[in-house]
């Protein structure tokens, strides 16, 4: 219905580049459109995120080539996917692929920028991340516990732990204004190791809300 020769299409986003050939082969065959494709991508099925045994990475460079062009959000990703594909298809392809790949980086509205942090009165930690190893929290944890060896002064914030294993962790949640609300008075926030190699959206939030963050120390960073 919603591909019908009554409609009119000029641009088609996918932010799903392994869905992008049949929505692709879709339009062209059954409606007389040939619209451009275009997308981004924060996710390859690459060998290092893909630890399950059905990735779909050729389906996402086959979704890649029918498109005019798909950001994504660091050089670093940008070139763990070439060198995939290069394993997997010829230089004319990967040629293609780095034409289409462009790199970028997320931006900040300048009017949400503070320039002053509002702290409690005992210093907040803030993990804003999901808590999963592929965002490296074990290893963020045990940082904080060696942390607590030397100093008691401090609570560390994590929003998406369903569970606190320690009584100085915490998990409030709150709404959209809420959290960012309580991202402005945390006095640090941590940035970690990403496994796709793409920016900290989490990041951005707490940066934006006046909240310094630690990044791990990686060129897509």
């Amino acid at each position: 219905k919603l591909l019908s020769h009554n409609g009119d299409y000029d641009l088609v986003f996918s932010h799903l580049p392994e869905a992008t050939h049949a929505l692709y082969a879709t339009i062209t065959n059954l409606t007389h459109h040939r619209p451009a494709f275009f997308g981004y991508a924060h996710w390859f099925d690459l060998p290092q995120t893909a630890t399950w045994e059905g990735a779909s990475f050729r389906e996402n460079i086959s979704g890649l080539l029918d498109m005019e062009l798909c950001y994504v959000n660091t050089q670093a990703q940008k070139t763990l996917v070439l060198e995939q594909a290069a394993d997997m298809f010829s230089d004319s392809v990967c040629h293609t692929l780095d034409r289409i790949l462009q790199v970028s980086s997320p931006g900040i509205t300048e009017s949400d920028i503070v320039t002053s942090i509002e702290s409690l009165s005992d210093p907040v930690i803030v993990f804003n991340h999901r808590p999963d190893p592929y965002k490296d929290y074990p290893a963020f944890l045990r940082a904080m516990r060696e942390l607590r060896k030397h100093r008691q002064d401090f609570t560390v914030w994590v929003p998406l732990l369903d569970s606190c294993p320690e009584p100085w962790i915490v998990n409030s949640k709150f709404d959209k204004t809420g959290y960012y609300q309580h991202l402005h008075q945390c006095r640090v926030g941590v940035a970690p190791r990403q496994t796709y190699a793409g920016w900290s959206i989490a990041a951005t939030d707490g940066m934006m809300n006046g909240c310094p963050y630690i990044f791990y120390d990686a060129d897509y960073y």
